[in-house]
């Protein structure tokens, strides 16, 4: 009589080896559908710097919509814009600095000189109003900075878009 071998499968047993099988296809379906995810949101930095774009446009639209009123109003009136247009200046300013810092950016989202001549020019106001003379000087280089700040907000978000 012969010595009969055994017959058994040695190493990883069938259902286990199955079992394997079908988690790791579905490991490789959820990291497809995930990269698939990941791809069509755009990445981190993309959503942060739409995120920072809009608010600058935000900010240059309300400070635009406030300069009309700076040479209508007197005395108090005229103070309280000037504020209001300064802190969405200020607001500007900090968003620029926020991109640099999140997205490393060595460029400012809207140039940095115009947000420090706008500011320059309502303090301007401020002396010229303080001391009963016309504003007609600073507010006219107030709205072409603000002008300014807006086109390359806007050319900021449209170069986002695309």
């Amino acid at each position: 009589m012969m010595y009969r071998y055994n017959q058994k499968e040695t190493g990883v047993p069938k259902r286990t080896r199955d079992i394997l099988v079908i988690i790791i296809c579905i490991l490789i379906l959820v990291n497809v559908v995930q990269f698939i995810r990941f791809n069509s949101t755009g990445s981190r930095e993309d959503v942060i710097r739409s995120t920072l774009i809009n608010r600058m446009l935000d900010n240059s639209t309300a400070a635009q919509n406030v300069a009309p009123q700076l040479g209508r109003m007197g005395g108090s009136s005229t103070m309280r814009w000037l504020s209001q247009t300064r802190q969405h200046l200020y607001g500007m300013t900090q968003i620029n600095d926020l991109a640099f810092v999140l997205l490393g950016e060595t460029d400012d989202l809207v140039p940095r000189d115009a947000i420090n001549t706008a500011i320059r020019a309502i303090e301007e106001c401020e002396q010229q109003l303080a001391a009963g003379l016309s504003m007609d000087t600073p507010l006219s280089v107030l709205w072409v900075e603000l002008r300014t700040i807006a086109e390359a907000a806007e050319y900021a978000f449209d170069a986002t878009v695309k």
